[in-house]
């Protein structure tokens, strides 16, 4: 696990969708002896003390914000939480999971964030080297593309999708430190054809002829080097062109996937109020089934006990038969 769960900006950002979750799940009495368990350096003897008083005397709820706000506190906090909440009597597997899905969907932001200002940078340096080279005066200004990462709702397809956007973004990044690398070097090579110039200039003022060459030779080469940058300049706007297509398809392809999940909740719901009557209609019969047991018994012992008088008369007509 590295720092960035210890540092305030990264923790500002993800601690309120995390609190959230652990307010509406993780139960005090259920979890607070088993951080030790997994890490022994997590909360202190008298963070364990203050919490379960806290707990016992103002609730659950303001216990679980204590725990959490002294949780944060201690390196490695947010590893053993998930081991914690994956623990066999805890069987919080899918709040560690959901807490998986909501760092990386921040770590995605705060790293399309940084690849956004690093390209930023890089484009003005190209632009400020091919102003160098042909001595303009304008400045190219070029304001990085947002892709709202965070604002996806979580589902496992549209998590796999932002995974695939995110190796893109890293193919691209890559790419683009490599056309860095192949400028830097070229403008090397004229820095150096630039000296060996000035070399010329100093050291052999006669031989204009010689001079001339070299001159006519760094024009030449500047002027290659203007046309490859002018190439590299339109392969990076086709990059960024292709990156930007690809965040629409994926806008695109989660509001077709929200609008089924719409859909299928209608349908529950739809199905649900069927059920419900079902359910009803039957505890109706059931309420006219036992009526109807209850007098069929009623019956039967109104029948049992006519058939005993009858037998009784019987016998006394017999008696006094003889």
């Amino acid at each position: 696990m590295d720092d960035t769960t210890l540092d305030p900006e990264y923790l500002k950002q993800l601690k309120p969708s995390f609190l959230q979750l652990f307010i509406n799940f993780v139960k005090i009495c259920n979890v607070i002896s088993l951080f030790h368990k997994y890490n022994i350096n997590v909360l202190t003897e008298i963070d364990v003390e203050n919490i379960q008083k806290l707990s016992d005397k103002k609730g659950d709820r303001e216990g679980s914000i204590l725990l959490f706000e002294r949780l944060v506190l201690y390196k490695g906090w947010y590893d053993c939480l998930l081991q914690v909440l994956r623990d066999r009597d805890v069987r919080l597997s899918h709040v560690a999971h959901e807490m998986e899905v909501m760092k990386g969907l921040l770590d995605e932001k705060i790293l399309s964030e940084e690849s956004d200002d690093q390209t930023q940078t890089t484009v003005q340096w190209l632009a400020g080297m091919a102003m160098l080279i042909s001595g303009s005066t304008t400045v190219l200004r070029v304001t990085p593309h947002s892709t709202n990462l965070n604002k996806l709702k979580v589902d496992p397809i549209l998590e796999m999708r932002s995974l695939k956007l995110k190796i893109e973004l890293e193919r691209l990044k890559k790419e683009l430190e490599d056309v860095k690398q192949n400028l830097m070097e070229r403008n090397q090579s004229f820095e150096q054809q630039h000296l060996e110039a000035n070399s010329v200039l100093s050291s052999d003022s006669s031989d204009v002829d010689h001079l001339a060459g070299k001159m006519c030779e760094l024009c030449k080469s500047s002027k290659e080097m203007l046309k490859q940058n002018e190439i590299l300049q339109t392969e990076l706007r086709e990059a960024y062109s292709d990156s930007k297509a690809f965040c629409e398809k994926l806008n695109q392809e989660k509001e077709k996937l929200q609008t089924e999940l719409d859909h299928l909740k209608k349908e529950f719901s739809d199905r649900k109020d069927s059920y419900e009557k079902l359910h009803q209609e039957k505890e109706k019969l059931q309420t006219d089934l036992d009526h109807l047991k209850k007098e069929f018994s009623d019956r039967k012992d109104s029948y049992e006990k006519l058939h005993q008088e009858k037998g009784m008369n019987i016998s006394y007509l017999e008696y006094n038969k003889y």
